[in-house]
């Protein structure tokens, strides 16, 4: 049981025992009455989370968070490097495409981008591409392996369409090292869910 102080809506402040079964955000923005809302997602103890309109996911402490919308990328969640210099940073980030008036489905989209993956990238091999349902939070998880210069990379997509956008949370890593990141990174990722 936890206790939590709240403002009532005339504006006292009161305490109240609340067992805490599912995740809240306590929005304060309107007016300083307090909306909870759920969250689509189980916190992680002693993790970030980044919430937005459209969006939520959670990474861990030590990372670092980046939403300059550089490369035209929602954010970047850049993972904590080892003591040995990098060569690259080893990454989450995420890209939302608008997709108006396409009338564009998961598959066709899915389609493409393995199209492009075989026809853009050199070396571009598919390892996985398979659809993954999860409630209302269905997606499409796709691996594959490349080269963009003098990097050999792994990466790990997942793929979403909703409201007439495309929602790509790619995970970005030297193909030497995508194994000791991968099981931080999915969870990062499976933590991103769409509201």
């Amino acid at each position: 049981m936890k206790v939590l102080n709240y403002i009532s809506d005339n504006n006292e402040m009161k305490q109240g025992v609340v067992v805490v079964m599912t995740t809240h955000v306590i929005d304060t923005k309107n007016n300083n009455k307090a909306n909870i809302k759920e969250l689509p997602i189980a916190v992680i103890k002693n993790w970030k989370l980044l919430y937005e309109k459209e969006y939520v996911i959670q990474y861990p402490g030590n990372w670092r968070l980046e939403q300059s919308g550089k490369m035209g990328l929602t954010f970047i969640l850049y993972s904590q490097s080892s003591s040995n210099p990098d060569r690259f940073d080893k990454n989450v980030n995420l890209l939302v495409q608008d997709l108006k008036g396409k009338k564009m489905r998961l598959d066709k989209y899915v389609e493409i981008s393995e199209k492009q993956v075989k026809t853009e990238i050199a070396y571009g091999t598919i390892l996985e591409s398979k659809r993954i349902y999860n409630g209302d939070n269905n997606y499409h998880k796709l691996l594959y392996t490349g080269n963009t210069g003098i990097f050999k990379f792994k990466f790990l997509q997942y793929y979403w369409i909703k409201n007439e956008k495309a929602y790509v949370l790619t995970l970005t890593c030297d193909i030497n090292e995508f194994d000791c990141y991968k099981e931080t990174a999915e969870k990062v990722m499976n933590s991103f869910a769409l509201q």
